[in-house]
């Protein structure tokens, strides 16, 4: 089994969508649903420059 760094933050709220009482099943099928309808509506934003006001 390989080792991945997780990010904390998502494995925070996996864990509040279990407590909630979501079953893994529905979680990933949220997070397929959200990937489809946001493809493609990624807008690209210029790089953050701490001299613009």
């Amino acid at each position: 089994m390989v080792q991945a760094e997780l990010d904390q933050e998502w494995v925070e709220l996996i864990l509040q969508a279990r407590q909630l009482g979501l079953k893994q099943q529905e979680i990933k099928d949220f997070l397929q649903a959200k990937k489809r309808t946001s493809k493609g509506k990624m807008k690209k934003h210029a790089p953050y420059n701490e001299e613009t006001p």
